[in-house]
């Protein structure tokens, strides 16, 4: 994980985990690794068609992030059931499915 500067307005050094333009499941696992480490900063990352309408990855409601706020799901694994008949229609044509 990359450390911010120390020149934040805190004596304190805070974490960040930057997801960025990466997968749904890497959304998750990074907000699951948030929610677990102390003094967390923010997690970045962006949904929504300019980004590839990647929530649609997600199998039942589609992930939303509210006012910045994302809530960690509580079900076992990183609690993402993933949406199999979208990801064969995105998977990259050099790939072969492994489902």
């Amino acid at each position: 994980m990359p450390r911010l500067p120390s020149k934040l307005p805190s004596p304190v050094r805070r974490w960040a985990c930057i997801a960025g333009r990466g997968s749904l499941i890497r959304f998750y696992a990074s907000m699951h690794i948030g929610a677990a480490t102390q003094n967390f900063f923010k997690v970045e990352n962006a949904l929504g068609t300019s980004r590839g309408d990647k929530e649609k990855m997600a199998q039942g409601p589609e992930p939303v992030v509210h006012k910045s706020v994302f809530p960690v799901p509580e079900r076992p694994g990183l609690g993402l059931d993933l949406n199999e008949d979208w990801l064969r229609a995105h998977i990259a044509s050099s790939d072969t499915w492994w489902g």
